[in-house]
C-alpha cells in the first residue's frame, strides 16, 4: 500500500484493514464517513505495472468513470505514468499520487 494512502488512512482513523488483499477481486470500501470520497479501491500489486493499469482501467470503467485518485505503487516513477495512461482527455478525472515508500 502507498505511504500516502497509509497516512490518510491512519489520520482518518481507518485503523484496520484486511493484511492480505482477495487473490484476484480487489477491495472494495464504502469511505465517505471517513474520507473525502465515496469509495476507497484497494488494489493488490502484483509487479506488473502494465497489467495492474490495465486493471485499474477497467475497475474505473466499470464504476462508470467518477473521478479518481490512483496512489501508485513504489515502484511506478511518476514520469511513467504517460506509458499507462496516454488518453489526455481522462487526465481531468484522474489524478496520481506517487507513493512515499522508500524502495530498498
Amino acid at each position: 500500500m502507498s505511504g500516502t494512502l497509509k497516512d490518510i488512512l491512519d489520520s482518518s482513523g481507518i485503523e484496520s484493514l484486511p493484511s492480505q488483499l482477495p487473490e484476484n477481486p480487489p477491495l472494495l470500501l464504502a469511505s465517505s464517513t471517513r474520507l473525502p470520497n465515496d469509495q476507497t479501491v484497494i488494489l493488490q500489486f502484483d509487479e506488473r505495472i502494465d497489467e495492474w493499469f490495465k486493471r485499474v482501467k477497467l475497475i474505473w470503467y466499470k464504476l462508470n468513470r467518477p473521478k479518481m485518485r490512483i496512489f501508485l505503487p513504489v515502484e511506478l516513477k511518476e514520469s511513467e505514468i504517460i506509458r499507462f495512461w496516454p488518453n489526455m482527455d481522462e487526465q481531468h478525472l484522474v489524478s496520481f499520487v506517487p507513493s512515499t515508500e522508500i524502495q530498498h
